[in-house]
């Protein structure tokens, strides 16, 4: 059994039975993340995350995970962003329990200023850690870059004199602001029957939500930039990001474009990874990636090689790109990719969580109830006409943007993937 049902006060539930498992997960997901905060307030959503677990009225930071390790339960949060998720997954027969702990830290947190500071540091060494990962730096500076101007520049962590300045006040503002039952979706999945979920959660959270309703998340469609960004730093390694406009997750070439990327620079098989490292060795790592929103997307190409290789390596990049957009895929690389993006689908349904994570990102993006047999028979759907067309509107290097973080270079990569 399936299904998505609203509450009274606009709060979305979606479920799905799995009668075969004996797991249950649980995934508070709120519509709420980077693309919603501003300059001043940038890494609240995170922020806010983090510190949803410093402690209940009922509950001290403790309690919350020496109770969920006690049934050898698994709680998590992350952010995104687009959203903001709290899950548990545990056996089936502490479903109850588990929705208790999601509710008392979602409803009942009391944010200690303690708790608060020292949440802060740790977050500011998240932030410490990412400009020391430079693979993640170069990606970053890039993004910040091709959507300058647009809400989807600002980092998820924020920025570090953002966060040493967040007071309870900021957080309580933005909860009841963001945190309304119309902008949050509970989705369930595992072996529990639905009438106890709907009961569960109405009782756990249905009820508890006041009468504040957000109704802000329309996010413009935005102009990207071609532009080249650089941080030098005294590594032995360069790291290059390459951004693409591309498709969002709704658009009818979705699939198609991730098909055409899954065979151009996702896994060992790839163009990319064998043309660049194994038979010229000109890369440790080399991997393309897509980022689909709900109104945009960008599509990625990564590399990471020595300093010397730099240029040489993303000549190799440009003229791989070239040539897919000239003479596109075969039918054997088609068949693969094909097979790789529903294996991958697949794969992600065998655990209550996974299917718990896409029902609730599927039913947050659109607000309908994710039909998992229609999104395999989706994939299986698309032909090479379709990926022809969907190579035809990526990777178009008039129109991207370079990041780079590693050792000082003098010549400007965007000139040079343009140009080969």
């Amino acid at each position: 059994m399936k299904k998505i049902t609203k509450y009274n006060n606009g709060l979305t539930l979606v479920y799905y039975e799995m009668p075969d498992v004996r797991s249950a997960a649980i995934g508070v997901f709120v519509k709420t993340g980077s693309v919603n905060e501003n300059a001043k307030n940038n890494g609240i959503s995170h922020f806010v995350e983090h510190t949803m677990f410093k402690g209940t009225k009922k509950r001290s930071a403790f309690d919350i995970v020496a109770e969920t390790d006690g049934m050898g339960a698994a709680i998590n949060a992350y952010t995104s962003k687009t959203a903001t998720c709290y899950y548990i997954q545990c056996v089936d027969s502490d479903f109850e329990k588990s929705a208790d702990i999601l509710s008392d830290i979602f409803f009942d947190s009391v944010f200690p200023d303690e708790e608060l500071e020292r949440e802060k540091g740790v977050i500011l060494e998240e932030i410490a850690m990412c400009n020391d990962t430079p693979d993640d730096l170069s990606y970053e500076i890039a993004t910040t870059a091709f959507y300058k101007g647009h809400a989807l520049s600002r980092p998820i962590l924020g920025t570090k004199s953002n966060v040493s300045g967040f007071s309870r006040d900021d957080i309580l503002k933005y909860v009841g602001e963001r945190y309304t039952s119309d902008n949050v979706v509970i989705s369930v999945a595992g072996h529990v029957c639905f009438d106890k979920v709907y009961d569960v959660i109405g009782n756990k959270f249905a009820l508890k939500f006041g009468s504040a309703v957000c109704g802000k998340n329309k996010i413009p469609f935005p102009a990207t930039q071609s532009v080249y960004v650089k941080k030098f730093k005294k590594i032995e390694q360069g790291n290059v990001n390459v951004l693409f406009p591309s498709v969002s997750y709704d658009e009818p070439l979705f699939n198609a474009t991730r098909i055409f990327n899954s065979v151009f620079g996702y896994g060992m098989s790839s163009r990319l990874y064998q043309n660049i490292r194994e038979r010229s060795g000109l890369a440790y790592s080399v991997y393309s990636y897509l980022s689909p929103y709900e109104f945009t997307g960008h599509s990625m190409i990564y590399i990471g090689t020595n300093v010397a290789n730099v240029e040489k390596a993303l000549v190799a990049v440009s003229s791989e790109i070239d040539e897919v957009r000239k003479n596109g895929i075969t039918e054997e690389e088609f068949s693969r990719g094909k097979a790789q993006i529903k294996s991958g689908l697949v794969f992600g349904l065998e655990s209550s969580v996974g299917v718990m994570n896409l029902l609730g990102k599927h039913a947050v993006r659109t607000g309908e109830l994710a039909d998992i047999d229609a999104l395999v028979a989706d994939i299986d759907a698309v032909t090479s006409a379709d990926v022809a067309e969907a190579i035809a509107v990526n990777f178009k290097k008039e129109n991207a943007a370079v990041g780079y973080v590693g050792p000082k270079i003098d010549k400007n990569l965007l000139d040079i993937l343009k140009n080969q």
